[in-house]
């Protein structure tokens, strides 16, 4: 059963499984990018979890989202940015793993910040659970 706990260990184990375009930057992880070469930032979180059944042990759903910023050289245009939300987007959205089901992904331009090009990709997931 997916719990609050393993959410975190579940999502980044399949990323880090499936995704092989770039390196990534972990959550609260020391991470010092190399000029010129692309990565993704990943953050997961946790927005509501609320009691969808009325019993004596209630199952409760929690829901959240995946986020990835997609950092790529800035005045390099934007192929590579789209190719990488592209590979993203087929790792979560639709897929149900471990307890897990990722729903629809939002997509967005995050400006540039010194000399990165960002993009992002918000894709919403939610697990049921008991809390007894």
């Amino acid at each position: 059963m997916t719990t609050y706990s393993s959410e975190r260990t579940i999502i980044e184990s399949r990323f880090n499984t499936l995704y092989t375009l770039t390196p990534i930057k972990w959550e609260n992880v020391d991470y010092e990018p190399t000029p010129g070469t692309s990565f993704v930032e990943l953050i997961i979180d946790t927005d509501n979890t609320e009691q969808i059944e009325i019993t004596s042990n209630p199952t409760y759903r929690t829901d959240g989202s995946i986020v990835c910023i997609v950092y790529t050289p800035v005045n390099a245009g934007s192929t590579e940015s789209r190719t990488i939300l592209d590979s993203i987007r087929s790792i979560f959205v639709g897929q149900t793993f471990s307890g897990i089901t990722c729903r629809n992904a939002m997509i967005g331009k995050a400006g540039v910040k010194d000399e990165w090009y960002r993009t992002l990709i918000n894709i919403e997931f939610f697990y049921d659970s008991r809390l007894a």
